[in-house]
């Protein structure tokens, strides 16, 4: 059985503690900030002062390049200032639709739903209805999300790989999820 040292949501980050981390350990961060100067002063060279404006008021624009990294991976594993205690207590990473069977009330059938639901000879779902109406009839094991106007369905073993799906969206769906 292997076991893992987690890092809990309850989790404080202090920040001069990711400061010094990333200044102690991330030489390129300096030079990726000259970098991305170089190329604002190159737009605007190319493009007029209001749609550089525009371009830096939405942070994609800047960061679609960028690679991501998640705190604990950047800061908290290279950083000499950080403690780590072992401890055995209940943890459940609620980070997928699916996952929330686990955490919310469920009805009679194994069905965690969340808004207008109504679910009839259906089992095991996860159900978050906001702002429709959804209705379940003789299914099981599915994630249905309905939010602004789109749905999502799918099955609750496929509900934790979701990346393909979004990227596959056409960009209009994709700005919508």
């Amino acid at each position: 059985m292997k076991r893992y040292l987690a890092i809990p949501g309850c989790l404080l980050l202090v920040a001069a503690l990711i400061r010094a981390t990333v200044n102690a350990r991330w030489d390129m961060l300096n030079i990726w900030t000259a970098a991305v100067a170089v190329v604002i002063i190159a737009i605007t060279v190319v493009m007029n002062q209001q749609e550089v404006l525009e371009w830096l008021r939405d942070p994609r624009g800047i960061f679609a390049v960028t690679t991501g990294i998640s705190v604990d991976v950047g800061v908290m594993e290279r950083s000499a200032r950080v403690l780590v205690l072992a401890g055995d207590f209940g943890w459940d990473d609620v980070g997928t639709w699916a996952a929330l069977r686990r955490v919310r009330q469920c009805d009679a059938r194994g069905n965690a739903v969340s808004g207008v639901v109504h679910t009839l000879d259906s089992s095991n779902n996860v159900v978050h209805a906001d702002g429709s109406a959804v209705v379940l009839y003789g299914v099981s094991d599915l994630v249905v999300v309905s939010r602004d106007g789109l749905t999502l369905v799918t099955t609750t073993e496929r509900a934790s790989d979701l990346k393909q799906l979004i990227e596959s969206l056409p960009s209009t769906l994709r700005e919508q999820s």
